[in-house]
């Protein structure tokens, strides 16, 4: 029985050629890169550490994200992401808000925290 099997591509072109779906970074990847490179700076670590407004460094935890997301901005300048330094800072916010959940350390999820693990909130937080 002779059976045709398809060959493995053998460069990296023709791997992306095969490909199912896009290979294209969300916004959401690239403001994770950025976050990663900010992690280590602790201005940065200081808008993020908030989990209430009385705790925030410039009084709001909204006010705060801005000031990340102005970082991240800066940081994406600097690396030469123009797609990010073109966002509106709400929108680096919300991309932001996602990065921390892929970590399970958005705000919401720290201040439901004892000992690093979530403790459920009673009647489902009502």
């Amino acid at each position: 029985m002779n059976t045709i099997v398809a060959k493995l591509p053998t460069t990296v072109a023709e791997w992306d050629e095969t490909r199912k779906g896009s290979i294209t970074r969300t916004d959401n990847d690239r403001v994770e890169d950025l976050h990663r490179k900010l992690i280590t700076n602790e201005q940065y670590q200081g808008y993020l550490a908030a989990y209430s407004d009385g705790e925030a460094v410039e009084g709001s935890m909204a006010t705060d994200n801005v000031f990340a997301a102005q970082m991240i901005r800066n940081k994406a300048i600097e690396a030469g992401d123009s797609k990010i330094a073109r966002l509106k800072a709400h929108t680096i916010v919300r991309c932001l808000n996602v990065v921390l959940k892929r970590y399970r350390l958005s705000r919401k999820e720290r201040a439901n925290m004892i000992g690093g693990v979530i403790v459920p909130q009673e009647n489902n937080g009502e």
